[in-house]
């Protein structure tokens, strides 16, 4: 028994998912961007520092990307 007779193009899929994507990385670099500024701002740091905080962030992302992904190693007791 068919309810609905609905047939959904592959490209309005495509289209569909690229959108939620799209807003998933905006929500998420505003949401870092205004977590970043806070931080700064509650330490008092000067503002004109953050163009190279960003780029040594994004320097350490492109080298070593699953650190930020995956928790540190546990270290054995000697």
């Amino acid at each position: 028994m068919t309810v609905f007779d609905f047939a959904l193009p592959s490209a309005t899929l495509a289209w569909a998912l690229l959108g939620v994507a799209v807003i998933g990385l905006t929500n998420l670099l505003v949401s870092f961007t205004l977590t970043l500024y806070v931080a700064m701002r509650s330490r008092q740091q000067n503002l004109t520092l953050l163009p190279g905080l960003l780029a040594q962030v994004l320097g350490l992302f492109l080298r070593h990307p699953w650190t930020f992904l995956l928790p540190p190693r546990a270290r054995r007791a000697e």
